[in-house]
């Protein structure tokens, strides 16, 4: 039962992962087909960047959360 438990948990947290990626895509997407000038590229660059490190924040935390519970 707990072995199950924990399969599901992580499923759970890669769901979340999976929804926040796209939610954070979906604007980048959005801003590639209005911003199609040079000018914005730095911005586009930048705000890909920031959602990485969100992203991997976001791992890390889960990561550690694992490991204490271990």
């Amino acid at each position: 039962i707990y072995r199950k438990n924990k399969k599901s948990k992580t499923l759970k947290k890669l769901y979340w992962a999976r929804v926040l990626s796209s939610i954070l895509l979906t604007p980048y997407i959005y801003f590639q087909y209005v911003f199609s000038d040079l000018t914005y590229l730095p911005i586009r660059i930048t705000f890909v960047l920031i959602s990485f490190f969100l992203l991997y924040l976001l791992v890390k935390r889960w990561g550690s959360e694992t490991s204490l519970r271990r």
